[in-house]
């Protein structure tokens, strides 16, 4: 009971975002009118009109090919929790191995429209464990915009329970928690997804009493590996 217990917690306390910019649509540039060509006065003898030699076709620019880097976060720097994860953003799917004392075992999120929950746009972010035979099932919405948590629910057992958005104790990002993260540096990290350079990040919650470090690697919209007391989580699988 006190592992399920532990679960409960860590599920609550996963909920992972990352704001992700989609591009708008441009804006046609409108064609303009045309000139309505004068009619020449005839004239008694026409004098024959040259042929006009057709004008080179002008050779388009080509665009600039790839991607500018992302600037990496300076040390010391602050950040938002909504910039660290893909709160907002739908198709997601990808697995985080929870270790928590010594027991391990996979967590599967996957994310969709969560449609509108209590007059805000959402996001919702489906996480399923299973273990010892058991399946639990957690639902939670976020806000497209600013990535707080709206509602939360549980599925145990065949009951549907109704749950509270993480606290700002627990590392919630909603419910006017406002966590204070701040940038360590840059780090190899090698988890079963991932083997590379992540940005380091520490998480301290609003009132002070619960503390995280979160690593983020260029081009997955999820952390890679994020420890917390006793737990520690990695990115075993990912897609988008």
């Amino acid at each position: 009971m006190r592992l399920t217990g532990i679960i409960v917690l860590l599920i609550a306390a996963a909920v992972l975002f990352g704001c992700i910019s989609g591009g708008g649509v441009a804006t046609p540039t409108p064609v303009p009118t045309a000139t309505p060509v004068q009619t020449p006065t005839p004239v008694s003898t026409a004098t024959p009109v040259p042929t006009a030699t057709p004008a080179a076709s002008a050779t388009p620019t080509p665009a600039p090919t790839g991607t500018a880097a992302a600037a990496t976060p300076t040390p010391g720097s602050n950040a938002t929790w909504a910039s660290l994860t893909g709160c907002d953003r739908a198709g997601l799917s990808y697995t985080y191995r929870t270790t928590v004392q010594g027991t391990a075992m996979d967590m599967q999120y996957a994310t969709s429209d969560g449609g509108m929950v209590s007059g805000v746009a959402t996001v919702l972010q489906t996480v399923t464990l299973s273990t010892g035979g058991v399946q639990m099932v957690t639902h939670t919405w976020n806000a497209r915009v600013g990535c707080s948590c709206v509602k939360v629910e549980s599925v145990y057992a065949g009951q549907t329970i109704p749950g509270q958005c993480p606290s700002a104790a627990q590392g919630g990002g909603g419910g006017g928690a406002n966590p204070t993260i701040t940038t360590i540096g840059t780090e190899q990290v090698s988890v079963p997804a991932y083997s590379g350079p992540a940005v380091r990040y520490h998480m301290v919650g609003a009132d002070g009493s619960y503390t995280s470090d979160v690593w983020v690697a260029p081009s997955i919209s999820v952390p890679v590996k994020m420890t917390a007391a006793n737990a520690t989580m990695e990115l075993v699988t990912y897609s988008s």
